[in-house]
Parts: C-alpha cells; sequence; structure tokens
C-alpha cells in the first residue's frame, strides 16, 4: 500500500532523529539524504493541502542536522530562505529562528544575533512561552542586553496574561519591581517548573 506524504514524512523525520549521531560524518550524509529524496517528493506534490507544513518540516529538520554538526554556516545559508519562505506562525519556524541565533552567536556575530533577535520579539506570531524563551536565550548568552524596553516589557507582561489563561498557574510578578531581563529570567523559570511538574504527572499517571 503506497504511503501518504504525511506517513512519509513522519517515517523519515522520525528515522533521522533515531539514527542520527551527532559529528558522524556518515550517519548525517544518510540521515540528509533520505530527507533530501523526501524533500524533493514533497516539492513535485506542493499543490497538495499541507504539502508546505510538511516542506516545512523536512527543512528545518535538515536545519538541525547541520546546526548538530557544528556547521554553523550551513545552518546560517539554509535558514535565511526558510525564515523568508515559512509563516512565523508555526513551530518550525521558531525552531529554525532558535537555532539560527546560536549560528550567529557561534561564529561571533553577536550584533547580528542581538539585531535580529529583537527584530523576530515584535512579531506577533511569537508570544506565549516562545516569545519569553526568545527573550530568556539571548539574555543568557548575553547578560545586560536586554535594556529596558516598553514594547519588550508590555509583550511580557502579555505573554504571561496569555499563558495563565491557557491553564498555566504562574504567580502574579510584581514585573514593575524587576527590570527587564529579571523579569525574563523569572517567567521563564516558572515555565520551566511547571511543565517539569506537568511532565512527571503525565508519567506518574502513565505508569499507575
Amino acid at each position: 500500500m503506497n504511503k501518504t506524504l504525511d506517513e512519509i514524512v513522519d517515517d523519515v523525520v522520525g528515522s533521522a532523529f533515531k539514527a542520527f549521531v551527532p559529528g558522524d560524518r556518515g550517519a548525517f550524509e544518510k540521515c540528509d539524504s533520505e530527507l533530501l529524496e523526501a524533500e524533493d517528493l514533497i516539492i513535485s506534490n506542493v499543490e497538495r493541502p499541507g504539502a508546505r507544513e510538511l516542506l516545512a518540516q523536512i527543512l528545518s529538520t535538515r536545519i538541525w542536522l547541520a546546526a548538530e554538526m557544528g556547521d554553523a554556516e550551513a545552518v546560517l545559508d539554509k535558514s535565511e530562505g526558510f525564515l523568508k519562505e515559512f509563516s512565523s506562525a508555526s513551530l518550525s519556524y521558531f525552531n529554525v529562528l532558535s537555532l539560527r541565533l546560536r549560528s550567529l552567536h557561534a561564529l561571533d556575530r553577536h550584533g547580528d544575533e542581538l539585531r535580529e533577535a529583537l527584530e523576530f520579539a515584535k512579531d506577533e506570531n511569537i508570544h506565549g512561552d516562545l516569545f519569553i524563551v526568545l527573550l530568556e536565550g539571548i539574555a543568557t548568552r548575553h547578560p545586560g542586553s536586554i535594556g529596558e524596553n516598553a514594547f519588550l516589557r508590555e509583550k511580557i507582561e502579555r505573554s504571561l496574561i496569555e499563558l495563565r489563561m491557557s491553564g498555566y498557574s504562574l504567580p502574579e510578578c510584581a514585573g514593575e519591581d524587576l527590570n527587564l531581563e529579571h523579569l525574563v529570567f523569572a517567567a521563564a523559570a516558572d515555565l520551566r517548573l511547571i511543565n517539569q511538574k506537568r511532565s512527571m504527572s503525565l508519567l506518574a499517571e502513565y505508569d499507575s
């Protein structure tokens, strides 16, 4: 029985995550070749419903492979086109953005890293936990780089409200009493702790 495009992508992406060994050139070339074959197949059927989302999944996985191989230049080359072509509303987009910023950092292109991060922070599709994680990454790699910014502070506070409305029991944070960087770290720490507790709860339910 012929597989659907969705099944092909699930298989090849799942295989890449299982078979790839960081630093192993042979494993990289095998996984990347299989992903490239799937990419060509999707491009030839790009008019089908959902094909672009599948293409984004394949391309983002190829970028992840390059990042795991430590090829920052390849990540920058592939991510530039990806971020222009695909919607910032997808999770694949944020994953590629994160890999791009880390690669800029690895190449000591810190000015470009900060500039692009702050540009992407203005994107309304990057909000909630993704927005907080984005700023946390910059604040971690470049302490003191996030100065007081009314727009960023307001968006952080909106993101916290959004997360509480979606079920996160985040404590009320006296944001006006914290500088922006401390507010980002506090929000990220709360999110990480809550997600960890949720994961442990799910594991307990599964084991029972």
